[in-house]
């Protein structure tokens, strides 16, 4: 443990920069849209929404930071592959990295869109038709999506990574890409193939959970008129669909690791 808590130190400090370029990047975005907002004379209400809009946009934080952390291991990829510890553990740390970078950004974003809805005066008005318990737990939900996403777009990334790596030795960087990227396209052709199928439907469409139940009270009218087209499924997620994905992506992190052990050689 003590070999894993060294090894994530030195990947956090191995992060730090892209850490810092994206606070600054926030503050700069946010800073920007508040003297506009206040030079045209609607207050802050501009940086509040522009905090707002970075906090799905952390959806992309993992694979970006991920991208950037092995662009700086492929000069010294030899270093990194002989280190002791196993694939899995290599790569958790990394992972593990960058969900503590992403979490002091997306916690920052998130501060400065509490202060606006407690302090603006015009979303102040917010607070007269929803209640807290409904912004916790809508945002708990949406903070809890952004995570999984993350790490889904995240692990994609590495197990597509770790194949061309694999084949780049032998076939050169173009053609494993195209490789690689042509197996990424195989790969969401057949889950979507697989997505309209019977067999799907019964693995995924368990622990039905209405939206209704998530954002009750904020005065949203989910009812469907009986003529409508649009599903009752729309205001409604499955655990099961999560739980699947779930499955997919470790399943595609221990592929990831395997061949990070056993086949790329340096």
């Amino acid at each position: 443990m003590d070999a894993w808590w060294h090894l994530f130190k030195k990947e956090f400090r191995l992060g730090m920069p892209a850490m810092l370029f994206t606070i600054i990047a926030f503050v700069v975005i946010v800073g920007l849209a508040g003297y506009f907002g206040i030079k045209h004379g609607q207050g802050t209400e501009p940086a509040i929404i522009a905090a707002l809009i970075l906090i799905p946009i952390h959806v992309f934080y993992l694979i970006c930071y991920m991208f950037d952390s092995l662009q700086k291991e492929r000069k010294k990829l030899h270093l990194w592959l002989h280190n002791p510890l196993p694939g899995y553990s290599l790569l958790l740390a990394k992972l593990v990295s960058g969900l503590m970078a992403m979490t002091i950004t997306l916690f920052l974003c998130c501060v400065v869109v509490f202060i606006g809805l407690n302090f603006q005066n015009d979303f102040r008005e917010i607070f007269d038709v929803f209640t807290w318990p409904n912004i916790i737990s809508t945002g708990l939900f949406s903070l809890i999506n952004i995570y999984l996403l993350a790490l889904d777009f995240c692990i994609w990334f590495i197990f597509l990574w770790v194949i061309y790596r694999m084949l780049s030795r032998r076939l050169g960087g173009l053609i494993s890409f195209i490789i690689s990227l042509a197996l990424f396209c195989l790969l969401v052709y057949l889950e979507n193939l697989l997505a309209k199928t019977h067999v799907y439907d019964v693995l995924t469409h368990w622990g039905r959970i209405s939206i209704v139940d998530i954002v009750s009270g904020f005065n949203f009218n989910f009812s469907l008129d009986p003529g409508s087209h649009i599903p009752a499924d729309t205001t409604a997620f499955y655990l099961g669909s999560y739980v699947f994905e779930a499955i997919i992506v470790i399943i595609l992190f221990l592929i990831s690791s395997w061949i990070l052990d056993k086949k790329i050689e340096v």
